[in-house]
Parts: C-alpha cells; sequence; structure tokens
C-alpha cells in the first residue's frame, strides 16, 4: 500500500491547530520540561503529571456512551480529526501527551475495545503514517477508555522500542513459520514477548489468527505494537501489579502498564515515584503483570 500523502498532510496539521487549544498546546509544550532517568540501557523512568488522568483511570466501570471522551459528541471543540478508512475511524492529537508527536485513532462507532480485525487495521494504519508507530492497548491493561475501540501512535524518531529490543538478548524460540508470517518468542527473565512478522494485512490476520488457536491469550490482557512489518505482542496476566493498589503510601507506587511502559518508558505521574523507582520495582511489576515463558501460554 503506498503511503498517503494527503492524510499525512492532514495529520501534521492537526499538531500546528494546537495553537487554537490552550489545554493540548500547554501539555505538549510541558513535555520540554518532563524529567526522565536512565534505570538500564533498556529501560528508562518519565515524571509526567499530565498523565495522572490514565494512569490513575477508575476502570471497575464502563462509562455510558454519554460519559466516553472518545465520541465525538463529547469531545473539546478544539479537538478537530481526520478522516480516516472511509469514515470508519477518525485521527486526533493526544491531548495528554507523552510524545512530541502523540495521536489516538478512535472508532467513530462507540464499541468496546477489542483486537478483532485489529492486525490488518493495524498494518494498514501503520502504512499510511508512515512517519508513526502504531500501538494497541487491551481493555484490561492500558486502554483508559477500554469502552470505546481506539488505537494510538507516536512519531516513530522518538523511539520507545528500546526494551523490546532487549529483549533479543534473551532466549529466543522459533515457533512457527508459514508462507506470509513467521512468529518467534523472547524471553528476557522478566516478560514473554512474541514477535510476529508478517507480509500483508491478509498475513497479519493469518498470524494472529495462528497465535490465538496456539496459545492462551486473552485480547483484552495484550500489548501490541507494529514496527515495520513486525507485531510485538506481550501477552498479560493482570493490568496492574499489588503497589498500585498499596494503602501505605511508603509502598505505594503509581504505575498502570500500559504498552509504553512494557516497551521500557515506565510513566509516573507523581513525583515520589519517579525520584524513588529502581530497577528492581520494575521487574518486579514485569514479573507480576506479564507471562514470563511460552510454556505457561502453550494450548
Amino acid at each position: 500500500m503506498e503511503r498517503d500523502e494527503t492524510l499525512t498532510a492532514e495529520v501534521e496539521s492537526l499538531f500546528v491547530r494546537l495553537e487554537e487549544w490552550p489545554l493540548a498546546k500547554a501539555n505538549y509544550m510541558a513535555l520540554a520540561s518532563v524529567q526522565t532517568r536512565e534505570l538500564s540501557p533498556w529501560v528508562s523512568a518519565m515524571h509526567n503529571p499530565g498523565r495522572v488522568r490514565s494512569t490513575g483511570a477508575d476502570l471497575s466501570k464502563p462509562r455510558p456512551q454519554s460519559g466516553c471522551f472518545l465520541c465525538r459528541a463529547n469531545r473539546p471543540a478544539e479537538q478537530t480529526a481526520v478522516s480516516w478508512d472511509e469514515g470508519r475511524y477518525e485521527i486526533l492529537v493526544n491531548p495528554f501527551p507523552i510524545f512530541r508527536r502523540h495521536l489516538t485513532i478512535v472508532s467513530t462507532a462507540h464499541v468496546r475495545q477489542s483486537f478483532d480485525g485489529a492486525p490488518a487495521e493495524m498494518f494498514r494504519l501503520g502504512r499510511a503514517l508512515q512517519g508513526f508507530t502504531i500501538f494497541f492497548n487491551g481493555a484490561q491493561c492500558g486502554a483508559s477508555a477500554p469502552e470505546h475501540r481506539h488505537y494510538q501512535a507516536y512519531g516513530r524518531s522518538e523511539g520507545l522500542m528500546s526494551s523490546l529490543e532487549g529483549c533479543r538478548h534473551g532466549v529466543k524460540k522459533e515457533i512457527e513459520e508459514a508462507k506470509r508470517f513467521r512468529v518467534s518468542a523472547y524471553e528476557d527473565g522478566c516478560k514473554l514477548v512474541y514477535a510476529v512478522e508478517c507480509q500483508g494485512a491478509d498475513g497479519a490476520e493469518s498470524a494472529f489468527s495462528w497465535l490465538f488457536a496456539h496459545r492462551r491469550i486473552d485480547e483484552e490482557l495484550i500489548n501490541v505494537v507494529l514496527s515495520g512489518e513486525t507485531f510485538y505482542v506481550i501477552p498479560r496476566r493482570q493490568g496492574r501489579p499489588r503497589q498500585f493498589y498499596e494503602q501505605d503510601e511508603s509502598k505505594r507506587l503509581m504505575v498502570s502498564p500500559a504498552t509504553v511502559e512494557m516497551c521500557g518508558l515506565i510513566v509516573l505521574p507523581r513525583k515520589e515515584d519517579y525520584e524513588n523507582i529502581t530497577l528492581a520495582d520494575v521487574e518486579d511489576v514485569m514479573r507480576q503483570v506479564a507471562y514470563q515463558s511460552d510454556k505457561e501460554l502453550m494450548r
């Protein structure tokens, strides 16, 4: 599929229009002062107070459509959109960014976050937005609006793949190779990552059909990144670690791992968490929320 130059230009214009949206403009300007520190060659911590809404979102009760902030009728007037996929999706600037170019791609229909049909959609979206990396948060592991289907994207030049690349230094297991896809597993001791290499949107659908048929993966508990023609799939045990729920403030860690965190950028809205978190803390969180071995998921 050829790159859609018109779509790319329209999406870039969304960032120009931030001048007309004071809230989003202020949040993007604030990224310049966001603090980060390296915990290892593959893991970094970020202090980003603007992400407190997403990190601490109450996911126990689904919002009604009237309260869904991704539905067009409930979005701020300043949040302009670009139509994609014959009007089935709208591309928006995320007003609470982690990255300098942070998009949310939202279904125009109010339907629950689902991975059904997502491999082909992500593949086509990746081709249409070649300057961006596409990612998906499962409904129970990072989607702050699990009641509304959506993807996210970030500017590829900003880089987020450090932890996933680090996985390649762990144990690699070749799982399946077919005409249009190949599936491998990487185990680094903290989390299991499947690398799904595919040819075309049909190849992507075939690859995930095989993966879900042969591994006990819950589509609501996965984080997925598409980089080029490779999907990185992180199956999850649970959404949040025990530290998130600690009543003792000295033990509490306000971290709610989504795709970004599973890729090695630990976003922390509270300053005390940013200052105190260690690599050992991150590894403990990863072992709680992720699987460590392909054998655990084999049918």
